[in-house]
C-alpha cells in the first residue's frame, strides 16, 4: 500500500475531543489555497466490507465530520460544537481497499444558529459521494479541541 497520506497533508482526528473520529481514522486534512481545507484518508481493512470496498458507514462518518469541520478554519468563526441535524448522502460510486479518498466542501450560509453546507468526495480524484448537511451552531469558547490549535496545526482559510 503507498504511503498513508499524499504529501502536505496532516494529521486532525487526534486533537482533543475527538474521540470517534481516532477510531475511524487516521484522517487528515490540508488547507488548499484556492479551495480552502480538504480532508482525506486512506481505506484500509477496518473501513472495507467483504469485497474490499469502503463501507458506506464510513464514507458517511467521513462526510458527516469534514463537513461540520469547515467552518473552524475560518478565523472569524467560533460556532463551538456542531452537532447534525440533517444530512442526506448520494452514493456515486466506490472506493477500494487502499485508495485515497479526499472530501472537499463548502459553507453554504450561516444563520444565527444553523450552518448549511454541501461537499464532495472522490477516491482517488473518482466521485463517490455528495453530500449536503445542516449544522447547530454551539456557542463561541465552548469547546475542549480549539478552532485556534486546529488552526495553528494545519492553517487558515477565509472563504476569500
Amino acid at each position: 500500500m503507498s504511503q498513508i497520506a499524499p504529501d502536505g497533508f496532516i494529521r486532525f482526528d487526534h486533537i482533543r475531543g475527538s474521540t470517534f473520529t481516532s477510531f475511524i481514522g487516521p484522517l487528515f486534512v490540508r488547507i488548499d489555497p484556492e479551495e480552502g481545507p480538504v480532508f482525506g484518508f486512506r481505506v484500509d481493512e477496518r473501513h472495507a466490507n467483504t469485497m474490499d470496498i469502503c463501507h458506506g458507514g464510513m464514507i458517511a462518518s467521513f462526510a458527516d465530520t469534514y463537513l461540520a469541520t469547515l467552518s473552524r478554519f475560518n478565523p472569524a468563526f467560533d460556532d463551538g460544537y456542531t452537532p447534525t441535524i440533517s444530512l442526506t448522502l448520494d452514493y456515486l460510486g466506490q472506493s477500494k481497499l487502499g485508495q485515497w479518498v479526499e472530501g472537499r466542501g463548502r459553507l453554504l450560509r450561516r444563520t444565527g444558529r444553523i450552518n448549511f453546507s454541501e461537499g464532495l468526495v472522490t477516491a482517488d480524484g473518482e466521485p463517490v459521494l455528495r453530500a449536503s448537511a445542516t449544522f447547530r451552531r454551539g456557542k463561541a469558547g465552548e469547546r475542549t479541541d480549539t478552532n485556534e490549535a486546529l488552526q495553528e496545526l494545519v492553517g487558515t482559510w477565509t472563504g476569500d
